[in-house]
């Protein structure tokens, strides 16, 4: 009987512990996902804006924008918390394209 008990114990443990592993492995996801829409923000508004005196640091503000409207989206409308690591990657995408499109 201890035997059956310390069965479902370790196998409750280890279903705790996929969890826990699913939930870290989703978080860091959305972190790629606000990198790669903060480089496709940065780099679409570069290329509108491509005629004005600086398109790059309008592609970077755009990002920075972009970001934080999300999160505002997030905390009012999905009702969830205002993230600003999401932010941050959000512009660190948006510095990623600044940096690659000023050598083209």
């Amino acid at each position: 009987m201890l035997r059956i008990f310390l069965i479902i114990k370790r196998v409750k443990n280890e279903t705790e512990y996929i969890n826990k592993l699913k939930k870290r492995i989703m978080i860091q996801l959305d972190k790629i996902l606000h990198f790669l829409a903060g480089f496709f923000i940065a780099t679409v508004t570069a290329v509108l804006f491509k005629r004005t005196n600086d398109p790059l640091i309008i592609g970077l503000i755009a990002s920075l924008i972009g970001g934080i409207l999300k999160e505002v989206y997030d905390l009012k409308i999905k009702k969830s918390r205002f993230d600003w690591f999401d932010v941050f990657a959000t512009f660190v995408g948006g510095v990623a394209a600044i940096s690659i499109l000023q050598f083209l």
